[in-house]
């Protein structure tokens, strides 16, 4: 781990190498039959391991006890995503930012909502006060005025007549 690398950054400092031991041995064979096997040379070569940079700069506290415990296991491919969900402070603070304005945005919408169910029910009573209204109108034109009624209930043959039509 360095940490004077951006957080999440992987190299490769040390490719790794498997350990063995060479042995060089003579055999002299006559006649196709081993007559001899004597070790001329023993090369023990020792096994090198891999090295791996992972950058850490400003790296959260989680994600570094992340990476911590997958470099315990020794596992490469976990020890590269682990490397990989690295966060640095910014960036946890950019995510809650985030989080924070959808809150807002939910909460916003949640308001508008209402309002417009507010609104909505306000149009409907609305619609209804005028309906009622214009129901009143109608049965305004409909009315016969009181002079009239009191003219049909004394003459009502004569004020019932329908009028009658210019002749000339």
């Amino acid at each position: 781990m360095d940490a004077s690398l951006t957080a999440g950054s992987v190299s490769v400092t040390q490719s790794g190498q498997s350990g063995c031991i060479a042995q060089l041995w003579k055999i002299v064979k006559v006649d196709g039959k081993q007559q001899s096997r004597d070790l001329f040379n023993k090369s023990n070569y020792q096994a090198t391991p891999k090295l791996i940079t992972i950058g850490t700069k400003d790296a959260t506290s989680e994600t570094l006890s992340a990476l911590k415990a997958a470099i315990t296991i020794g596992d490469e491919a976990k020890v590269r995503s682990a490397a990989a969900g690295l966060k640095t402070n910014a960036q946890k603070k950019e995510e809650e930012q985030k989080e924070e304005e959808k809150k807002d945005d939910t909460d916003k919408k949640e308001d508008a909502d209402k309002s417009d169910t507010n609104k909505k029910e306000d149009s409907s009573q609305k619609d209804e006060n005028k309906k009622k209204e214009d129901t009143k109108k109608e049965d305004s034109k409909n009315r016969i005025p009181r002079k009239k009624q009191h003219l049909q209930q004394i003459h009502p043959r004569k004020h019932n007549r329908p009028k009658k039509a210019n002749r000339k």
